[in-house]
């Protein structure tokens, strides 16, 4: 497993809701539903996606996935020589983060966005 990954789960094992209605997978999932439905939808990408991507869908392990839509975050295997991708994809591949670290602060600075977006939005409705 990727450390930076692994630290995640040590700290916070997973996280509800950490974008939107994207769940980042803790300990105890891998024994639920979400997790199976993670794998299900991992496993009926269509070949022309995991090609362009160049994943290794057997080597792939889900770390997170929405709860309403086709978005699924996965993670290659760690052999914890090099630094482990995160992949996001809904359908195709959306975004390819070189690491843990990087991915999590993407989704950080996109969940400031949207609340200074909704802000905006209520200010404006307001005033």
């Amino acid at each position: 497993m990727d450390s930076q990954y692994a630290e995640l789960l040590v700290r916070a094992d997973g996280w509800p809701a950490f974008m939107q209605d994207v769940d980042l997978f803790g300990t105890p999932d891998p024994l639920g539903e979400p997790f199976d439905e993670a794998v299900q939808l991992l496993s009926t990408l269509e070949t022309e996606t995991v090609d362009a991507s160049a994943l290794d869908v057997a080597s792939c392990v889900p770390i997170g996935a929405s709860r309403t839509g086709i978005d699924l975050f996965v993670m290659p295997r760690a052999d914890g020589s090099t630094q482990t991708p995160v992949i996001w994809l809904a359908g195709l591949e959306v975004e390819r983060y070189i690491s843990f670290e990087e991915f999590f602060q993407a989704m950080i600075e996109a969940n400031l966005d949207e609340a200074a977006a909704l802000r905006e939005r209520q200010q404006d409705t307001e005033g």
